[in-house]
Protein backbone atom coordinates (compact mmCIF):
# COMPACT_ATOMS: atom_id res chain seq x y z
CA UNK A 1 0.00 0.00 0.00
CA UNK A 2 1.06 3.78 -0.48
CA UNK A 3 0.61 6.91 1.16
CA UNK A 4 -2.64 7.70 -0.13
CA UNK A 5 -4.13 4.02 0.56
CA UNK A 6 -3.13 4.61 4.15
CA UNK A 7 -4.36 8.09 4.43
CA UNK A 8 -7.69 6.75 2.95
CA UNK A 9 -8.01 4.13 5.45
CA UNK A 10 -6.80 6.25 8.39
CA UNK A 11 -9.42 8.92 7.51
CA UNK A 12 -12.61 6.44 7.29
CA UNK A 13 -11.37 5.52 10.56
CA UNK A 14 -11.62 8.83 12.14
CA UNK A 15 -14.70 9.99 10.11
CA UNK A 16 -15.93 6.36 11.77
CA UNK A 17 -15.07 7.64 15.25
CA UNK A 18 -12.18 4.77 15.58
CA UNK A 19 -8.92 7.26 16.46
CA UNK A 20 -7.20 4.12 18.04
CA UNK A 21 -7.89 2.43 14.85
CA UNK A 22 -6.28 4.89 12.77
CA UNK A 23 -3.79 5.07 15.37
CA UNK A 24 -2.85 1.97 13.92
CA UNK A 25 -3.09 2.05 10.80
CA UNK A 26 -0.89 4.86 10.37
CA UNK A 27 1.70 3.04 12.60
CA UNK A 28 1.31 -0.18 10.14
CA UNK A 29 2.51 2.66 7.42
CA UNK A 30 5.62 3.91 9.53
CA UNK A 31 6.86 -0.32 9.72
CA UNK A 32 6.37 -0.17 6.33
CA UNK A 33 8.46 2.78 5.56
CA UNK A 34 5.91 4.58 3.28
CA UNK A 35 6.66 8.37 3.23
CA UNK A 36 4.84 11.01 5.14
CA UNK A 37 2.18 13.48 3.69
CA UNK A 38 0.60 16.52 5.72
CA UNK A 39 -2.83 14.80 5.74
CA UNK A 40 -1.51 11.72 7.56
CA UNK A 41 0.65 13.55 9.95
CA UNK A 42 -2.19 15.19 10.60
CA UNK A 43 -4.45 12.59 11.25
CA UNK A 44 -2.08 11.05 13.11
CA UNK A 45 -1.62 13.65 15.46
CA UNK A 46 -5.44 14.10 15.71
CA UNK A 47 -5.67 10.43 17.14
CA UNK A 48 -3.10 10.66 19.55
CA UNK A 49 -4.50 14.07 21.01
CA UNK A 50 -8.03 12.04 21.60
CA UNK A 51 -6.13 9.01 22.82
CA UNK A 52 -4.68 11.49 24.99
CA UNK A 53 -7.66 12.85 26.19
CA UNK A 54 -9.18 9.54 27.08
CA UNK A 55 -6.37 8.65 29.15
CA UNK A 56 -4.39 11.73 30.01
CA UNK A 57 -1.18 9.54 30.40
CA UNK A 58 2.00 10.34 30.43
CA UNK A 59 3.03 7.53 27.39
CA UNK A 60 0.30 8.56 25.39
CA UNK A 61 1.34 12.04 25.56
CA UNK A 62 5.37 11.04 24.78
CA UNK A 63 4.03 9.25 21.52
CA UNK A 64 1.73 12.74 20.92
CA UNK A 65 5.49 14.75 21.02
CA UNK A 66 7.21 12.25 19.08
CA UNK A 67 4.40 12.56 16.45
CA UNK A 68 4.84 16.09 16.25
CA UNK A 69 8.78 15.88 15.80
CA UNK A 70 8.08 13.52 12.93
CA UNK A 71 5.69 16.03 11.36
CA UNK A 72 7.12 19.04 12.04
CA UNK A 73 9.33 18.88 8.70
CA UNK A 74 6.54 17.46 6.80
CA UNK A 75 3.96 20.46 7.74
CA UNK A 76 6.02 23.20 7.12
CA UNK A 77 5.76 22.75 3.08
CA UNK A 78 2.43 22.01 3.69
CA UNK A 79 -0.57 24.86 2.69
CA UNK A 80 -1.01 27.65 5.08
CA UNK A 81 -4.29 25.72 6.88
CA UNK A 82 -2.58 22.88 7.88
CA UNK A 83 0.01 24.36 9.57
CA UNK A 84 -3.16 26.42 11.43
CA UNK A 85 -4.25 22.90 12.18
CA UNK A 86 -0.96 21.74 13.53
CA UNK A 87 -0.21 25.04 15.46
CA UNK A 88 -4.15 24.60 16.89
CA UNK A 89 -3.39 20.38 17.73
CA UNK A 90 -0.29 21.51 19.35
CA UNK A 91 -1.63 24.44 21.48
CA UNK A 92 -4.82 21.94 22.86
CA UNK A 93 -2.22 19.47 23.57
CA UNK A 94 -0.22 22.06 25.58
CA UNK A 95 -3.46 23.18 27.57
CA UNK A 96 -4.03 19.47 28.15
CA UNK A 97 -0.73 19.12 29.96
CA UNK A 98 -0.32 22.24 31.73
CA UNK A 99 -3.72 23.62 32.26
CA UNK A 100 -4.91 23.13 35.99
CA UNK A 101 -8.63 23.89 33.53
CA UNK A 102 -10.05 20.92 32.20
CA UNK A 103 -9.91 20.77 28.32
CA UNK A 104 -13.56 19.54 26.87
CA UNK A 105 -13.78 16.71 24.27
CA UNK A 106 -15.19 19.19 21.26
CA UNK A 107 -12.01 21.51 21.89
CA UNK A 108 -10.14 18.50 21.21
CA UNK A 109 -11.36 17.90 17.88
CA UNK A 110 -9.30 20.44 15.78
CA UNK A 111 -8.76 17.88 12.10
CA UNK A 112 -11.36 18.69 9.83
CA UNK A 113 -12.60 15.47 9.84
CA UNK A 114 -12.49 14.83 13.09
CA UNK A 115 -14.68 17.90 13.75
CA UNK A 116 -17.82 16.52 11.09
CA UNK A 117 -17.14 12.97 11.85
CA UNK A 118 -19.06 10.60 14.06
CA UNK A 119 -16.99 12.17 16.99
CA UNK A 120 -18.58 15.58 16.73
CA UNK A 121 -21.96 13.69 18.03
CA UNK A 122 -20.04 12.48 21.53
CA UNK A 123 -20.17 13.63 24.47
CA UNK A 124 -18.32 16.79 25.78
CA UNK A 125 -16.50 14.84 28.48
CA UNK A 126 -13.74 16.36 30.29
CA UNK A 127 -10.14 14.84 29.91
CA UNK A 128 -9.10 11.48 31.84
CA UNK A 129 -12.55 9.92 31.99
CA UNK A 130 -11.33 6.84 29.71
CA UNK A 131 -13.89 7.04 27.03
CA UNK A 132 -11.92 5.24 24.17
CA UNK A 133 -11.15 2.20 26.90
CA UNK A 134 -13.71 -0.21 25.73
CA UNK A 135 -12.68 0.68 22.08
CA UNK A 136 -9.09 -0.53 23.83
CA UNK A 137 -10.21 -3.84 25.05
CA UNK A 138 -12.13 -4.38 22.11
Amino acid sequence: PNSISYGCRAKAQMLAGRPLVADRVIEEMFCNDVELSPQIVESHCQALLIMCHSSLQDREFSRLQQAFERGDVVISTAPSRQQQTWANMKSVAKRMQSSSEPVQFQDVLVEWNAQRGLMSEWQNCVGGTNYLADERQG
